[in-house]
């Protein structure tokens, strides 16, 4: 079956909205998905963001996982339903005669071979950007932490085999640490040997978790190891759980998968099923929306002290049009000494770090707030709204505008009004 991927925005216009709402008839729509995971909370909120936008769906969302609340999804009076096929229970609902959308981690109950539409993780490309972030900061001692196999957590498994394939291809190597999920019971033991493994590990090392809880038990286990977080262990989660990474201690680094989007384009399948529209079945892949930086990775494991000074003024002056002899002048270092000491270490150019950093913050931004183009240029060091657009495409193969639209989220739906070169 032909995967494809998927990526459009969040948002529409308060006019487009309206003219969509006032199209069609009222839909009851079931959504029966495991909300107790970081992963299926933002494919709900996805989900709803549709619906808000459509203004014709009656959502219904089971209370819990209960049998009772299978037997309602089956019996009840369904236009359509969106089901995780992360939950065992998932292919129970294929016995309803109504459109039915399938979403989840890209493993699970859903096989190829059945006649319904998939929306799922990239799970190659959510474990590529973690492994840039790492050495982008200049980390030669990698590994990676997931769950011991288990039907559904396949994602683990593929995240680590792209995870240890990105860092190999870079020329270094990578080691590999699964255990089990586990209950609130047993967090004290698996934390001790979590601490037991990280302290035979070298340092300083990058770390890759499967998800975000993982993450909190290996920031649990550096603590109790006594290792420092990130001077010792910069650690990257996967889910980027607003709720919970802005508080940990650090705050924690975490790839946003676009769990989000995936509520939407699967509320968006289901639209056009219910509205007799053709919609292919198989599986779809939605890309990550990008890394949260935050403090569980704040540091340049880089042994030359000098470009270890200029990645730091890099990356804290870069939206200041600054250029090499800026740099060189605040690490009291000649252009040559530094252009010839920065591109044998870091293999790439002080100018093409520039370049890197702005083009992260300016994504950034177009995600996250509604400002326009010209305003984001100027935040982000770029000269003009054009140059921007350029060093965007370049980069992500689309335009400022297309950028946003892919990745925008309700909260920071785009001006009306704006435009790219």
């Amino acid at each position: 079956m032909e995967v494809t991927r998927l990526g459009r925005s969040l948002a529409r216009t308060e006019e487009d909205s309206m003219n969509y709402s006032n199209e069609k008839q009222p839909r009851s729509v079931g959504v029966f998905l495991e909300v107790g995971r970081a992963a299926m909370r933002k494919v709900v909120s996805g989900v709803m963001a549709f619906a808000h936008q459509r203004g014709n769906w009656n959502v219904f969302l089971p209370e819990s996982r209960s049998s009772s609340s299978l037997e309602s999804m089956l019996v009840g009076r369904w236009d359509g339903v969106i089901v995780g096929f992360d939950d065992p229970n998932g292919p129970d609902l294929l016995r309803l005669s109504v459109p039915l959308v399938g979403v989840g981690g890209g493993y699970g109950w859903f096989r190829p071979d059945m006649s319904i539409p998939y929306v799922g993780t990239d799970n190659t490309a959510v474990a590529k950007l973690a492994a840039s972030h790492l050495l982008e900061r200049g980390f030669v001692h990698f590994a990676y932490c997931g769950y011991s196999p288990t039907p559904v957590n396949g994602c683990s498994k593929r995240r680590e085999e792209a995870f240890q394939e990105a860092i190999v291809a870079a020329g270094y190597s990578c080691a590999i640490h699964n255990v089990p999920d586990t209950a609130s019971d047993t967090w004290e033991r698996l934390c001790g040997e979590l601490a037991q493994w990280l302290t035979g590990l070298p340092r300083p090392l990058g770390l890759m978790t499967c998800n975000d809880s993982r993450a909190l038990q290996i920031l649990e286990a550096c603590r109790m190891a006594g290792l420092r977080v990130p001077e010792d262990i910069a650690v990257v989660g996967v889910d980027n759980e607003e709720a919970v990474c802005p508080f940990t201690d650090p705050p924690l680094t975490s790839v946003d998968q676009g769990a989000q989007q995936t509520g939407y384009e699967a509320a968006l399948l289901l639209d056009q099923w219910m509205d007799g529209e053709p919609v292919a079945p198989g599986k779809r892949l939605v890309s990550p929306v990008g890394i949260v930086a935050r403090g569980s990775t704040e540091i340049l494991a880089v042994g030359d002290d000098d470009v270890a000074g200029a990645l730091r003024y890099i990356r804290e002056h870069a939206c200041e049009r600054i250029g090499l002899d800026d740099v060189s002048r605040a690490i009291s270092s000649t252009n040559a000494t530094l252009r010839r000491r920065f591109k044998a270490v870091l293999g790439r150019t002080v100018h093409e770090e520039i370049q890197r950093v702005r083009i992260e913050r300016a994504k950034q931004l177009l995600v996250s707030t509604d400002r326009t183009f010209r305003e984001i240029a100027r935040l982000s060091g770029f000269c003009s709204v054009q140059h921007m657009s350029t060093r965007i495409r370049q980069a992500t193969g689309q335009t400022p505008r297309e950028y946003r639209q892919r990745y925008a989220t309700p909260k920071s739906q785009p001006e009306v009004g704006c435009s790219t070169p």
